[in-house]
């Protein structure tokens, strides 16, 4: 017994065949388009965040440089607190890298600790109120800044799911 194939019998199978194809082919776009959209947006989310962290570190400069101007008198050449206050590097607006701003936060922290000493030291009752008031506000951008610093990680960790699910 002989078998006898003619045209249409192998068509068939080819035309399934090409339709599956191009299935995976479009399904494959779609995905490496949602992915780059989603790479996109968590990339535009960081920077944002970022320049929200710059914009917190510089709201605390000031602040810093404004109680370390009514406490001049207190401050000695000696402390680190002088040092600021006489630096215009901290007058200004600067846009810091991500291991900037760690850096930065945990020395306007120590820059907070020298105010506290300096206020607790002289028992200064005359200032107590712009004293109180700063501490406030300090505490109030420290939340901010927590607050930031958690959604610009959780950022961080979704573009970089995004980023390596796309190298799969």
């Amino acid at each position: 017994m002989i078998l006898v194939f003619n045209d249409a019998d192998i068509r068939i199978p080819l035309i399934i065949l090409a339709v599956i194809v191009i299935l995976i082919c479009i399904a494959y776009l779609l995905l490496i388009s949602c992915t780059l959209f989603f790479m996109y947006s968590f990339s535009r989310e960081i920077t944002k965040k970022l320049e929200f962290l710059n914009l917190i570190i510089y709201q605390k400069c000031e602040a810093i440089n404004q109680i370390s101007e009514e406490l001049s008198k207190y401050i000695n050449e000696t402390n680190p607190l002088y040092l600021f206050l006489n630096n215009p590097n901290y007058k200004e607006y600067h846009k810091l890298s991500t291991a900037e701003i760690e850096e930065f936060y945990y020395y306007t922290e120590k820059m907070i600790t020298e105010i506290q000493k300096i206020y607790i030291n002289n028992d200064l009752e005359e200032l107590k109120k712009p004293v109180e008031d700063f501490f406030k506000n300090i505490e109030d951008m420290n939340e901010k800044y927590y607050q930031t610093s958690q959604l610009y990680n959780t950022k961080v960790i979704g573009y970089n799911y995004w980023r390596n699910f796309f190298s799969t």
